[in-house]
This record gives structure tokens, C-alpha cells and sequence, in this order.
């Protein structure tokens, strides 16, 4: 009963009744992966814009920098 006291555990109770499929893994995963896409293709489309070549981006991603 102390848990109770909790709001992560009364939100993740909350969830059990309210909505279960929100704590289905594969639809987190899927979630995520969209997230991470658009990210990935603001990001392309913020260096497309760039006069930076891109092998020299390539490079220092490739490096780390």
C-alpha cells in the first residue's frame, strides 16, 4: 500500500485501466522508431542546406566530432 503513494505507480495503475495498449512494447518501439525518423530527417535536411561537403561531414561522424 505504501507504493500508492507513488504518482509513477499510480500513473502506470492508471494506465492498466485506462488505457493497456499504451504499455504495449511494440508500440513504444514503434513510437520510438518514428521519433528517432523524424529527427533523422530534420537533421538530413538541416546539412542538405549546408556548404559543408558532405564527406567532410561524413568523416567527422564517423570520428565522433
Amino acid at each position: 500500500m505504501d507504493d500508492l503513494a507513488r504518482a509513477d505507480i499510480r500513473e502506470r495503475l492508471r494506465q492498466i485501466w485506462l488505457d493497456p495498449h499504451s504499455l504495449n512494447p511494440a508500440r513504444i518501439s514503434a513510437r520510438v522508431t518514428r521519433q528517432v525518423a523524424d529527427l533523422l530527417a530534420r537533421l538530413a535536411k538541416s546539412i542538405e542546406g549546408n556548404t559543408v561537403e558532405s564527406n567532410t561531414v561524413a568523416g567527422n561522424a564517423v570520428k565522433g566530432n
